[in-house]
């Protein structure tokens, strides 16, 4: 389940710099620190990197230990900083996982409204996720983490499906409200199109999370338009046949 192979969860994106961290935090990550911040950028940048060294700790332990087994003192302690640090940045332990901040529902929900009028619901919804950029190597790396972690755990499991319904809610409200869709279909065709990415990245991770994740999820997608008559993903031309 969640995370899917476009990036609405991008833990590439970790910080929030109005948020008031640990001093230690503020400065660097452990004996790594270098002198205090001066300005608000620098600063900001440097929460990121703390933010990301938790995540990235965290990732790592769940990874060796599974997420169950691993505490938040053992994550603090890899990450180089205190466990009040990890609490400031991340209140629950599965917020590690989920950092609510980085889930781009909105993206793609806006994306789908900017699709072409004439474009068919499913059409429209594959052409917004074509659109989106491609995970870099650093967040596919994580992700591949974060499918061990969740299918390690019936707690992730439950927090992704949660997820999983915030991305199917997203779509569907962009396809009743952009094509006048009853809110029943556009619900339908949400649901179809998050199952498959979400089942694209469970088999991409468990065959060794190697390269072309992106490519096998339009892919799949171009078969859930075949199956459906509408194979011209993303195609005007397709779009005006359509009419026709």
């Amino acid at each position: 389940m969640l995370p899917i192979p476009i990036p609405l969860v991008d833990l590439s994106e970790l910080s929030d710099p109005s948020e008031s961290t640990d001093p230690r935090a503020a400065e660097g990550v452990g004996a790594a620190a270098g002198p205090p911040a001066s300005g608000g950028g620098l600063r900001a940048r440097k929460k990121l990197l703390v933010r990301a060294a938790i995540v990235d700790a965290a990732l790592d332990l769940f990874a060796e230990r599974g997420y169950d087994t691993t505490t938040v003192p053992e994550i603090a302690a890899r990450a180089g900083v205190s466990p009040a640090t990890v609490a400031r940045y991340f209140p629950a332990k599965d917020a590690l996982l989920f950092p609510e901040r980085g889930v781009r529902v909105p993206a793609l929900r806006a994306a789908i409204l900017a699709r072409p009028a004439d474009e068919p619901p499913l059409r429209a919804v594959l052409g917004a996720v074509a659109q989106q950029p491609p995970l870099d190597a650093e967040s596919l790396r994580r992700l591949a983490l974060q499918r061990r972690a969740i299918g390690s755990s019936a707690v992730l499991r439950g927090r992704a499906l949660g997820l999983l319904g915030r991305w199917r809610d997203g779509i569907a409200e962009a396809v009743a409200e952009r094509e006048g869709q009853s809110a029943e279909s556009a619900h339908v065709l949400a649901t179809a199109v998050v199952a498959v990415l979400d089942d694209v990245t469970e088999r991409w991770a468990a065959e060794g999370a190697g390269d072309g994740l992106q490519e096998r999820a339009l892919a799949a997608l171009a078969v859930l338009a075949g199956a459906v008559g509408d194979t011209n993903i993303g195609s005007s031309k397709g779009a005006s046949r359509a009419r026709h």
